[in-house]
């Protein structure tokens, strides 16, 4: 279905697009050791989203009072939004901290009751380069576009410090001090974005991957310059790396000599990796038909990305 706010569709994109992966390890030392992967297909209310989509307001509203720009922060609202409104869903509690004896131990990211069972739900996007490596699926080999973030470095997060926290002392008293009753407790990771893999080289998916996960390509600098590329383009900034881009500007789009000026600029010289998406017109609106990251000649610049997780 085709909405008309850029908003409307990275929120129907949330409930549509695949996970990254499509099962997990379980968690060590837990009395529930499974996770539920999100997204599931139920979550995708067509009829939902197009009434949104005809009133937007209050989800514009909502979004408006962010107080930072940053892509994960966006994510997250759109996400608070969907389980705050849809009718399926009651939302209890959002970035719910947890600390002992004056020391933050860590916090939910969301607390959400469906029916008779109540949701821990950690939420992240994440966008990963493969680098070709052996032996091939590992994930420390997918690494972020910046080289601060890594695949592996994320996973172990996730599994040995947020989806466990709920079992914790401290945390127990927190969420009988949320519902008092003794509910059905189930944990949820959603965890979506892209995995690009390399233009020129055949890449394994990575191990746990979704086989349906979204996915593009990239290239080094030098290569990209040397290719006969599409002719029009639309250079991404954070705001639109979730959706599918659409435009029914022309002016939205760079032409290919254009793009390779620009990127000759922002990836050689300035270093900055770029997230650019091949556009082709079809019924008067101007569709995505690839996305990738062109990125510096000496990319990865290091072998130790920071925990910016």
């Amino acid at each position: 279905m085709l909405f008309q706010h850029q908003v409307v569709r990275d929120l129907a994109w949330c409930c549509s697009s695949a996970p990254l992966l499509a099962d997990l390890p379980s968690l060590v030392n837990t009395p529930d050791p499974q996770i539920t992967v999100w997204p599931t297909e139920a979550m995708l209310d067509t009829r939902w989203l197009a009434e949104l989509d005809r009133n937007p307001d209050a989800l514009l509203t909502e979004l408006a009072q962010l107080k930072s720009t940053r892509l994960g922060i966006y994510y997250e609202a759109l996400w608070r939004f969907y389980w705050e409104h849809h009718p399926r869903y009651r939302l209890l509690a959002h970035n719910l901290q947890v600390t002992e004896q004056g020391q933050t131990l860590g916090a939910f990211d969301f607390i959400v009751q469906e029916d008779d069972t109540l949701w821990h739900i950690e939420t992240a996007v994440k966008f990963y380069l493969g680098v070709p490596a052996h032996p091939a699926g590992e994930w420390v080999h997918w690494i972020g576009p910046n080289c601060n973030d890594r695949l592996d470095i994320k996973m172990a997060r996730l599994l040995d410090h947020q989806l466990p926290l709920r079992f914790s002392n401290a945390s127990q008293a927190v969420l009988r001090a949320l519902t008092p009753h003794d509910p059905h407790w189930r944990s949820a990771l959603c965890l979506q974005g892209y995995f690009f893999y390399p233009a020129h080289h055949t890449l394994s998916a990575p191990h746990h991957a979704h086989p349906h996960h979204q996915r593009g390509q990239w290239w080094y600098l030098k290569d990209f310059l040397r290719e006969e590329a599409t002719h029009y383009w639309m250079i991404l900034p954070r705001h639109l790396w979730l959706s599918a881009a659409q435009t029914d500007d022309i002016h939205a789009l760079v032409a290919r000599d254009s793009l390779r000026a620009y990127l000759r600029h922002w990836v050689g010289d300035k270093h900055r990796p770029q997230l650019i998406a091949a556009m082709t017109k079809d019924n008067g609106i101007w569709k995505e038909t690839l996305r990738g990251f062109v990125v510096p000649d000496h990319w990865p610049w290091t072998d130790t990305p920071s925990r910016n997780t």
